[in-house]
């Protein structure tokens, strides 16, 4: 499952074993998926850009902007801003012993589960709000498309520095129930 990655806004895609073709049309998304994967799989930290965000989610930097700046709480100017995120949900064997790497991703106390859940979750880090928002420069008297150029002009700068991904591995039957992992 995937959210607010490039042309993926909100997309789920099921692979099984053997091998597996991506098709579609043009600017349907094929090379967001193997540029998300090819990120995901690299051995340090996927790093997104504001680029990265797919344009229906920049209305939701734009309305944490606007209640930022009318003073709401943070925790409302939070909700608003959008995030990208990746759910991984891989099945193994009942009775299969050495599960490899995903060993870490099993959190489930129930031996009849064969599924390992993984969360990848870029988000602004905590206590970076006014860091993002902040010291936006605007005209005075400017028009919207005016405040939204300087927004993301600076947002272009901001949020390859104040997003981090996060790893977390999660009970697929217990959403609660959460490990986070390096």
């Amino acid at each position: 499952e995937i959210k607010n990655f490039r042309l993926l806004r909100n997309a789920e895609l099921h692979l099984e074993g053997g091998t597996t073709m991506v098709v579609g049309r043009n600017n349907s998304g094929k090379t967001s998926l193997a540029e998300l994967f090819r990120r995901l799989l690299l051995e340090s930290s996927a790093a997104f850009r504001l680029e990265d965000f797919s344009l229906g989610s920049h209305a939701g930097f734009w309305a944490a902007f606007e209640l930022f700046l009318a003073g709401k709480e943070e925790n409302e100017i939070r909700a608003a801003l959008p995030d990208i995120e990746v759910w991984l949900t891989v099945s193994y064997e009942k009775d299969e012993r050495d599960l490899g790497p995903l060993g870490d991703f099993v959190v489930d106390l129930d031996p009849d589960c064969t599924e390992a859940r993984l969360h990848v979750h870029h988000s602004l880090e905590g206590g970076r709000l006014k860091a993002l928002l902040g010291d936006i420069e605007v005209p005075e008297g400017a028009d919207e498309n005016t405040k939204k150029a300087a927004l993301f002009d600076a947002l272009k700068e901001r949020v390859p520095k104040l997003y981090k991904c996060a790893l977390a591995a999660v009970d697929p039957k217990d959403p609660q129930n959460r490990k986070a992992m390096d």
